[in-house]
């Protein structure tokens, strides 16, 4: 969400790390975009903040949500498989992917919004 209010021109709170990386990627994007036309960062947020509500805002959103859920279920399955490997005996009595789908069920809470 801060990736995709920052992308949009919205001055957004980053109050956690995650938000923090986020806001850095976008305002690093958003750097490249203003020096390819040209223009200084400060103007191209001016501009977006005109639009508003920016156009581009449910698009951006879909992206910045879709990496987002991309890199939380890659980390899951990351964790995942360093776990069987290191308890491989335990392991053996489960798959790797009913591991992950009961992870999953656990935060599909958190995803809901």
């Amino acid at each position: 969400m801060v990736y995709a209010q920052a992308m949009t021109g919205s001055e957004v709170p980053a109050p956690g790390p995650r938000a923090q990386a986020a806001l850095a990627a976008a305002k690093k994007e958003l750097a490249g975009i203003a020096s390819r036309h040209k223009v200084s960062l400060d103007e191209l947020m001016a501009e977006f903040r005109k639009m508003a509500p920016h156009p581009d805002f449910a698009r951006i959103h879909a992206q910045a949500r879709q990496q987002t859920f991309a890199a939380y279920y890659g980390e899951i399955r990351k964790v995942i498989k360093a776990w069987r490997e290191e308890h491989y005996v335990l392991a053996m009595w489960t798959e790797a992917a009913d591991d992950i789908n009961s992870v999953s069920k656990k935060v599909a809470v958190v995803f809901e919004k």
